[in-house]
C-alpha cells in the first residue's frame, strides 16, 4: 500500500504539468513597434448629427492595401463614436484628441496608435 501511495505522489506532478497550457506568446520590444494615424471628423453641411470621417496614415503607410480598406470602412460611419469603435476593434487606441472650430464648422482630431510586429508595415 505504501508503494502505491508513493507511486501516486511521484506521478501527480507530471499529471498536473500535463494539464497546463502554454501562455500566449507576447511580442517583445524588439519585435513590436508603434504606428500612428489621425482620424478627423468634421460636420457635414446642413446636418447636425452626421460627420465626414477621414483617416490619415502618413506618407509611409498610405499605400498599404490594409490601410486603404480600413479607411474606406471608417468613412462609411456617420458618427464619431461609430468610427472610433471600429478603429478600436482594429487594435487602435486614442492617444489624444482636439476640437477646432472655424465659423460654423466643428472638426474633431484624434491621434490613434497601435502596436504591430516589426515585419508589418
Amino acid at each position: 500500500m505504501k508503494k502505491l501511495l508513493l507511486f501516486c505522489l511521484l506521478l501527480s506532478p507530471a499529471l498536473v504539468k500535463a494539464q497546463t497550457t502554454e501562455p500566449a506568446k507576447t511580442m517583445t520590444a524588439a519585435e513590436a513597434r508603434e504606428v500612428y494615424c489621425t482620424l478627423t471628423a468634421s460636420d457635414r453641411t446642413l446636418s447636425s448629427t452626421k460627420v465626414n470621417v477621414t483617416v490619415n496614415y502618413g506618407q509611409v503607410a498610405k499605400d498599404d492595401p490594409r490601410n486603404i480598406a480600413e479607411a474606406a470602412k471608417v468613412q462609411a460611419y456617420i458618427t464619431i463614436p461609430d468610427a472610433l469603435n471600429y478603429m478600436a476593434t482594429q487594435g487602435w487606441t486614442v492617444v489624444s484628441s482636439t476640437i477646432t472650430s472655424e465659423r460654423t464648422v466643428n472638426t474633431a482630431h484624434f491621434l490613434l496608435k497601435r502596436i504591430v510586429s516589426v515585419d508589418t508595415k
